[in-house]
């Protein structure tokens, strides 16, 4: 508007292009609202609300609300926002009803204000307000979104080889038959499995013993 002006040698005759083009502007149907803004009066506000989504609700509905309603309230929006309205995340109750307009009030009973510095509770308009049917009061810990489990760290490959066969060096031993001298008498056994890092070997008198790789050679029964 600013360029537009500059090429104008005289602020009068700015002025009348100005004018004129203001008149033209509200004399004319605009695209948003579907009507001509000089011709936009009080009762044309719901239909307007309605084209511009700031609620979702009939033009002749009949206002269901009333103290106790569970509801939330229709956030303000900044000078350049865009989009449709956004409401609070929070649930509150009626707490008054003026006609058209109510008093909220959170769960411990403090009557909401929009603005801190504000002295009375805000009376908020009918179409402020997002009726909700149903909500979930304290729900349970177990009813909550839990968060997704951290994933467990993939444990790390060892990056020095490994020879063909080192890993199950035991099997060789499972089964085998050993022969052990206790208090003067020999007892005979077996390998029976592996429970690292030690080789379980069960005697014929059911006693139980772990040994090492080298104490079992020792014992082997050829």
């Amino acid at each position: 508007m600013v360029a537009f002006g500059t090429d104008f040698q005289s602020r009068d005759e700015f002025e009348d292009v100005l004018a004129k083009l203001m008149r033209n502007y509200n004399t004319t149907v605009h695209s948003a609202i579907n009507m001509k803004p000089a011709e936009v009066t009080k009762k044309d506000e719901d239909k307007i609300r309605i084209k511009e989504g700031l609620y979702n609700v009939k033009v002749n509905r009949k206002i269901d609300l009333k103290v106790g309603d569970t509801v939330r309230y229709a956030l303000s929006k900044k000078l350049f926002d865009k989009g449709h309205v956004k409401f609070s995340k929070k649930t509150y109750q009626i707490s008054k009803s003026y006609g058209k307009s109510y008093e909220l009030e959170d769960d411990e009973g403090n009557a909401i204000k929009r603005r801190k510095q504000d002295r009375k509770p805000t009376r908020f308009k009918h179409w402020e307000l997002q009726k909700i049917n149903r909500v979930a009061k304290n729900p349970k810990v177990s009813d909550r979104p839990q968060p997704r489990p951290k994933p467990k760290p993939k444990p790390k490959k060892s990056s020095e080889p490994v020879a063909r066969g080192v890993r199950k060096w035991w099997k060789k031993y499972l089964k085998k038959k050993v022969r052990k001298k206790f208090d003067g008498k020999f007892y005979k056994g077996e390998v029976t499995k592996y429970d690292k890092p030690y080789l379980v070997v069960e005697y014929e008198d059911g006693d139980i013993e772990d040994l090492t790789e080298a104490e079992v050679k020792k014992i082997l029964v050829s």
